[in-house]
């Protein structure tokens, strides 16, 4: 045998033996090196199942920049928009459980289209590999400028005065259970239109050809403070710390109960190590609550929330069983 084929294993050999000194996790980690390829030895896709622009675009690219230096190796984040969601969430669904393909889910991609389809082409809970939540979005209910409400009041009684005149866009699931919830809990008729994109919805009420939206804070903002559309208020049980100045949708209609906050996470397919999951699952809760970090995720009004997998996996789970969906009665399309 060659001297060049004998000094790696001897190398091998007293890396183990070295281990083994120190205790059995280290021998099972040198173990491991000796046996497989590190990860990550080739670039990382993380997948987000929706259009560009608004918080969750902007916040997994945010991550994506740290989690590369953190790795050490580049991480590409592609839109995949479609079908809300679906055509992101399937096509990670069935790539290799390697851990170089990733998706940044939400409530809807990952809980909300279990109610609201059919026929899913995919299951949430066995087609995937919760990592960890990244972060919660407060929903915010916009109005144009076009009609004569000012609160959420004033808006209910306009809708009980123009039975049919109101309209609601939503661009994703919890604009569409928050749209419903709201016409019931209220009293009020309202006529859903659907949009692809946040970004084409706000331009149309601007426009005035839509009434109201429930969305996530940051696309929304710019045109309120521009005056081309109105806040009305917050869907959360209590006044956002975000915005705290703007009541809660259920302060404006004299009821309690009202909140519906999406949140966006990261999986991996079905079948991932855990090895790499855990990995992952550290770098983003180390990523995710750094300071600096965690203020620029508030300025896109993200409040940071990141979680084990299993936290995550029951997350999932409640709200496939949410009962705002539910509450909603909405039919499944």
């Amino acid at each position: 045998m060659s001297t060049t084929s004998t000094k790696p294993l001897g190398r091998r050999w007293l890396a183990l033996l070295f281990a083994a000194l120190l205790g059995p996790f280290a021998l099972a980690q040198a173990q491991a090196q000796s046996q497989s390829p590190a990860y990550p030895s080739k670039p990382i896709r993380i997948v987000f199942p929706f259009a560009a622009g608004g918080a969750g675009d902007a916040s997994i690219r945010l991550i994506a920049r740290h989690l590369a230096l953190a790795l050490e190796q580049t991480v590409i984040v592609e839109n995949k928009p479609g079908a809300n969601g679906v055509i992101g969430m399937l096509e990670v669904a069935r790539a290799a459980p390697d851990g170089y393909t990733l998706v940044y889910g939400s409530t809807t991609s990952m809980a909300a289209n279990v109610s609201l389809m059919k026929k899913l082409p995919y299951d949430p809970v066995k087609d995937f590999a919760p990592i960890t939540r990244i972060g919660l979005l407060p929903f915010m209910l916009v109005s144009t400028t076009t009609l004569p409400f000012t609160t959420v009041k004033e808006l209910v009684q306009y809708a009980k005065a123009h039975p049919g005149k109101v309209t609601f866009a939503n661009h994703s699931a919890p604009g569409h259970v928050a749209g419903v919830l709201l016409s019931q809990m209220a009293g009020i008729e309202m006529l859903r239109v659907p949009y692809k994109a946040s970004s084409t919805a706000l331009t149309e009420m601007v426009g005035g050809d839509v009434s109201i939206m429930f969305i996530d804070i940051a696309p929304a903002l710019p045109l309120v403070k521009a005056g081309r559309i109105r806040a009305l208020g917050m869907a959360t049980a209590q006044r956002s710390s975000l915005l705290p100045e703007l009541p809660t949708v259920g302060e404006g209609l004299g009821m309690p109960g009202f909140e519906l906050v999406p949140w966006t996470g990261v999986a991996a397919p079905a079948g991932t190590p855990a090895a790499i999951v855990q990995r992952l699952n550290i770098e983003l809760g180390r990523i995710v609550t750094r300071p600096d970090v965690k203020d620029e995720l508030a300025r896109m009004f993200i409040d940071a929330a990141p979680s084990t997998p299993e936290q995550m996996t029951e997350w999932i789970k409640a709200d496939i069983d949410s009962r705002l969906i539910k509450a909603a009665g909405i039919e499944a399309q």
